[in-house]
Parts: structure tokens; C-alpha cells; sequence
């Protein structure tokens, strides 16, 4: 993957808060695992994140209730979709082990495309600094803001936050879909967790998170 300045505002987070050692982790496991993730293998709700370099996984995806689109979130369009094929950055995927929330998830993510913006502060690169500094546990203000989100919705508004960065919006979904008491709701603060940290989480929790492989740029 190219740089970027949002890989080297995730890399300044990781770097000063120790976090380094989980993108050295993600990068071996990319290198050494011999299973592949291809556009074939994606399946609605899918989670999958690029791969840069020393940084590890910087730019979280999720597969489309279509599953040849993908949704992500980018400075400048927010939420947004695009086709899986014009996605050439080397990745690294993960499933739910269920199919009905994973659909859930995806549908409710399409909703957000043209809705949710990215980020107005720093040209993004603010919010990405604040997830790698943030505590990433699923605390009083995580559970705040998700309550917030969701109440949004009984009012008959978007089910939505305002802005979200690409690996926010990924775990965001699937916390809105599944009830706070299912195992398989993702205990981590959504808008304080970088990708490299979500990633960590996923492969800590196998029995709710099937690592899917790996597949290089193309």
C-alpha cells in the first residue's frame, strides 16, 4: 500500500503508545499464514483491513450486503462504496460466525453510504490519532455513545453516529445489530480502537472471529 497521511497519523498513535508490537504482530501473521482471502471468498459483513508495512493493518472494510462492493469510510466522502475488484491493497480478513448478524451489519453499514462523514478536524488525521491513543475498552463513554446511536434510531433517523473513521464503522455495525449481552458483541470502544487493536481483538476471540487469510497487493 502507499503511503498515506492516515498511515502515518496511525503509526504516530501505535509508535508512542507501545502498539508497535501489535503491527509487527498483524505483519507476521500476513507474511507466514498460508491461508488466502480473496474477492471470491468475501461474504456480507466481512471485515478486512490493509496491510501497510511496519504500521500493520491501517484502513478497516466491510464486505457489502452485494458482496462484489465493499464499504469504508474516506476523508472527504465519509461512508461510501466501492467495487471489491478496485481494491488492490494487500489485506488481512475476518468473519463472524454468524451469518444473520453479519448480514445485519452490512445492510445497516449500507445505509450510512452518502450519510456519515469521515471527519472534519485535522483532515481526518486527528480522529485517527485520538483511536490509536484511546483506551479501547468497552467503558462508561463507549457505552454512551452507542446508546446514543441507537436511541437515534427509534426517533426514525439514521441509526448512525455523525462521523466515522473506517475501523469505527466496522465494529460500530455489528455493537448496533447484536444485543450488549450476546458473546458476540465486540467489547471494544469502536471510536478509541485503531485498526491494529481491532485486529488483536479478533484474533483473541476465534470463536466469534474466523481469521479468512491473507492476499498481497496486486
Amino acid at each position: 500500500m502507499a503511503f498515506s497521511p492516515m498511515n502515518l497519523a496511525y503509526g504516530l498513535a501505535e509508535r508512542v503508545t507501545g502498539a508497535k508490537e501489535i503491527a509487527r504482530e498483524v505483519n507476521a501473521l500476513a507474511q507466514y499464514n498460508s491461508l488466502t482471502y480473496n474477492d471470491a471468498d468475501a461474504e456480507p459483513g466481512d471485515v478486512f483491513f490493509h496491510v501497510y508495512s511496519e504500521a500493520g493493518a491501517t484502513h478497516g472494510n466491510m464486505v457489502s450486503p452485494d458482496r462484489t462492493q465493499k464499504i469504508d469510510s474516506v476523508v472527504g466522502a465519509g461512508v461510501r462504496t466501492i467495487p471489491m475488484a478496485a481494491d488492490r491493497h494487500a489485506r488481512i480478513g475476518f468473519r463472524l460466525m454468524d451469518s444473520i448478524y453479519a448480514q445485519n451489519a452490512a445492510l445497516l453499514l449500507l445505509s450510512w453510504v452518502g450519510q456519515v462523514g469521515y471527519s472534519s478536524g485535522l483532515g481526518g488525521m486527528g480522529r485517527q490519532i485520538h483511536a490509536g491513543f484511546g483506551a479501547s475498552n468497552f467503558g462508561k463513554g463507549a457505552v454512551g455513545r452507542l446508546h446514543k446511536y441507537a436511541d437515534r434510531g427509534t426517533d426514525g433517523n439514521l441509526k448512525a453516529p455523525k462521523n466515522s473513521t473506517c475501523g469505527e464503522l466496522c465494529i460500530l455495525a455489528y455493537q448496533l445489530c447484536i444485543p450488549e449481552n450476546d458473546p458476540m458483541f465486540p467489547k471494544l470502544d469502536a471510536k478509541h480502537s485503531s485498526p491494529n487493536r481491532i485486529v488483536r481483538y479478533m484474533l483473541a476471540n476465534p470463536s466469534v472471529w474466523d481469521y479468512l487469510g491473507y492476499r498481497g497487493e496486486m
